[in-house]
């Protein structure tokens, strides 16, 4: 299965590799001794077309096609929701 997603910020194509991968964001020092909080970042682990690998937050791109279709093609009315 061949899922091509988008940049949201460049625009650039990549193939996806996968999904659903945790990162956590660790506490570091802020401002005058403030700590800023950490959390979890959902990542995708991306390739371009030259083979290099890279990662993205999950909310950086968009679905362009998953084996040459369209989300709104694949997904029948009844099943599009446009909320996460």
């Amino acid at each position: 299965m061949t899922t091509i997603v988008r940049n949201k910020e460049t625009g650039g194509s990549f193939l996806l590799l996968g999904g659903g991968y945790g990162a956590y964001q660790s506490s570091t020092p802020g401002v005058v001794g403030h700590k800023i909080s950490g959390g979890e970042l959902q990542m995708v682990l991306v390739t371009n077309a030259a083979g290099e690998v890279g990662w993205f937050k999950s909310t950086e791109v968009e679905v362009i096609s998953v084996d040459g279709v369209s989300p709104a093609h694949a997904l029948r009315p009844q099943d599009r929701h446009e909320g996460l």
